[in-house]
């Protein structure tokens, strides 16, 4: 679910796709959205024979529906400002795996509890915690749950909240 360009590093999604069809992992990767990348990412497909594993469905306003396709949502950005699709994930009971994108990471993705952080850019490497994931149905089944009851952080009220600490906290200059 993102625009196919630098920032987002979708040719990294699609290695993380050849490592687990390497490993002989059964997945599918479904990719919502347009860009640059679209014909790069397709002519990889072709070349890794991973046209039984990757699906293009272009642009989407039913965000939520997307994602209730999905077991995990995978977000391989180089950086980002905040991951809003990250908590609209979580709020469909999906664990997210993400790469280090920057400090809001590990803000948004608490390891264990709704997903994990993947710090090395290695195809091979997120694939692995990908299987380690989707592999152990208890301990998935937990994330999924977590992963729900992380989503009510970000609240509006829970947010006002922060907000006013903060400015509390900077009008008596701590």
């Amino acid at each position: 679910l993102a625009r196919f360009l630098p920032q987002k590093d979708p040719m990294l999604a699609m290695k993380v796709a050849k490592s687990l069809k390497d490993k002989n992992f059964n997945h599918e990767l479904h990719f919502y959205g347009e860009g640059d990348f679209l014909k790069d990412m397709t002519n990889y497909s072709n070349k890794h024979n991973l046209t039984k594993n990757i699906f293009f469905h272009g642009m989407t306003n039913d965000v939520i529906g997307a994602l209730h396709q999905g077991d995990l949502l995978l977000v391989t950005s180089v950086f980002e400002g905040f991951s809003l699709v990250t908590v609209e994930a979580n709020s469909q009971s999906l664990p997210v795996i993400t790469t280090n994108w920057g400090d809001a990471v590990t803000e948004i993705v608490k390891d264990g509890i709704n997903g994990y952080v993947v710090n090395d850019r290695k195809p091979e490497i997120i694939a692995d915690k990908i299987i380690e994931v989707l592999s152990n149905n208890d301990s998935y089944m937990r994330l999924r749950k977590t992963s729900y009851e992380s989503c009510f952080r970000f609240e509006a009220n829970n947010i006002k909240k922060e907000w006013i600490k903060i400015l509390e906290n900077r009008v008596e200059g701590k």
